[in-house]
């Protein structure tokens, strides 16, 4: 599931045929919401993206899952022309995320949504 932090909020696109409704999905999305950061569930455009990239308002950009957890994009390119973002060590959100993840998945931090099963 791709993720943009555009202007300040966290977009993803709507879960449809193409995008599956993933745990790791919702549980960032459920993480941010936690934190008070905007969400927006939609359909996304890859000219507002690409637009995003340029203007410097897409902060960040990653891949959510099972396997990869947070995957961060490195760079997007479009009709021949190739964004570079920030380092992926430098983005607030999906280094928050990543954080907070290992953090509930090693028992290191609380678990206040009773997602782990210890067995």
């Amino acid at each position: 599931n791709a993720m943009f932090v555009l202007d300040g909020k966290l977009i993803t696109p709507l879960t449809q045929d193409t995008i599956l409704d993933g745990v790791t999905r919702d549980t960032v999305i459920t993480l941010a919401k936690d934190w008070g950061f905007p969400v927006e569930e939609r359909n996304v455009a890859v000219a507002e993206i690409i637009e995003g990239a340029k203007n410097g308002k897409l902060t960040d950009a990653f891949g959510a899952g099972t396997a990869a957890t947070i995957a961060p994009v490195g760079s997007i390119s479009w009709n021949g022309e190739e964004y570079t973002l920030i380092d992926p060590k430098e983005r607030a959100f999906s280094q928050k995320v990543l954080k907070t993840l290992d953090a509930i998945r090693y028992g290191n931090g609380p678990d206040v949504h009773g997602w782990n099963y210890f067995v």
